[in-house]
């Protein structure tokens, strides 16, 4: 094994086992380095301009997140990413993107793709950081804004993850984790459904 490929798995170890074009480019790596470790079969390229090791688990979630950077993981898939929901819903991935932007490059990477659109002022909107379940770094919505998604939009949601995502998110023996309450109002009064939230803070807590 060369230096530079002995080079490259050490930087790939270092990445959680994943490796973007331009990271390698700004270590000085030269573009024909991993083209010629995927003709031996030993790097595997995920999409366009992103490498992993054969031996790392696949993650979606982080290959749809650098495909597009707007993207925020969303609806049913940030309820479980969040712990508002017990159990992954494993037939789809949900992401939040700005009216007007065309999926079709990522439904070729996650054929299972659910789309939401926003106006893109209100894209960022509870946007918080948190990690895939292989340990890479997403951008999804915070708890309130996942609460106020699923209120809001309602009919677009299962009912029995409805009600566990509120039930676990309003009623104080469901949960451990922090919530502000004031920022869930704050949401509320921006998607205009104040009085559900406050039928649910009324009845449930």
């Amino acid at each position: 094994m060369s230096k530079n490929s002995e080079a490259l798995f050490a930087f790939l170890q270092e990445k959680n086992g994943y490796v973007t074009a331009k990271e390698l480019s700004s270590k000085g790596f030269r573009r024909e380095l991993p083209l010629r470790l995927i003709e031996e079969g030993r790097l595997l390229r995920e999409a366009r301009g992103i490498y992993r090791l054969p031996e790392t688990n696949p993650d979606p979630c982080f290959v749809l997140q650098y495909a597009c950077p707007k993207a925020v993981f969303s609806y049913e898939t940030a309820l479980f990413f969040q712990h508002l929901i017990t159990e992954e819903v494993q037939t789809h991935l949900s992401i939040t993107v700005p009216q007007g932007f065309n999926i079709t490059r990522l439904k070729n990477i996650c054929p299972n793709l659910t789309a939401h659109y926003v106006q893109p002022e209100r894209l960022e909107l509870g946007l918080s950081y948190g990690t895939s379940p292989e340990g890479n770094p997403i951008r999804l919505y915070n708890r309130e804004r996942c609460i106020c998604d699923i209120i809001k939009h309602r009919e677009q949601i299962a009912s029995d993850i409805y009600v566990q995502a509120v039930q676990n998110y309003f009623q104080p023996k469901k949960n451990t984790f922090p919530k502000d309450l004031r920022l869930l109002q704050s949401y509320a009064h921006t998607y205009g459904i104040e009085n559900q939230v406050y039928h649910y803070m009324e009845f449930l807590m």
